[in-house]
């Protein structure tokens, strides 16, 4: 689970190798610790960085997290009709397959309120019309419960599925 920002480009590359490897190291900690076991300097060590360098690119491991993720929470917030979205869901879904043990630290661990709350503001972004924002916030906490219970149970073996029909599933979730 990394992060390619536009926001990297144009910048200096040390500051991109440095970003992308707090967000890699991340990732390999997840693969390996529980979150509460994962401490601002197994991520420098790991990533082999200064935690002042930590500090000016990320204000928390949570911070870390939701950056990593932010692309796929794009995806999963995704709704409507025209479903040219599908195709990234489906790719999501096999990653988030192949990699179970994260998606469970992810989805179903000491985060997930964390993850779920970022979803429903990424899930906010996407909905428009003349929908009051009480309605438009009901709606995108709605999506970003629903699918982080879909995924969180299916990476727990709760029900046995394909990514496909987990994904069947998320996109009928309208």
């Amino acid at each position: 689970m990394s992060e390619n920002t536009e926001s990297d480009s144009g910048k200096d590359r040390r500051v991109v190798r440095n970003k992308r490897a707090i967000l890699t190291a991340m990732v390999e900690l997840l693969g390996q610790k529980r979150w509460v076991e994962i401490r601002v300097n197994d991520i420098v060590d790991r990533a082999d960085v200064g935690r002042s360098t930590f500090y000016k690119h990320f204000s928390s491991k949570d911070d870390v997290l939701l950056a990593s993720m932010r692309p796929m929470l794009r995806i999963l917030a995704q709704r409507g009709g025209d479903l040219s979205w599908r195709a990234d869901l489906d790719r999501l879904l096999v990653h988030f397959w192949s990699s179970r043990s994260l998606a469970r630290a992810v989805f179903g661990g000491e985060r997930a309120s964390v993850v779920e709350r970022a979803l429903r503001d990424e899930a906010f972004v996407g909905l428009s019309g003349a929908n009051s924002v009480a309605a438009r916030q009901m709606i995108a906490i709605r999506i970003a419960a629903g699918r982080i219970a879909l995924i969180r149970e299916w990476a727990k073996g709760e029900f046995s599925a394909k990514p496909q029909m987990v994904a069947d599933a998320i996109t009928d979730c309208k």
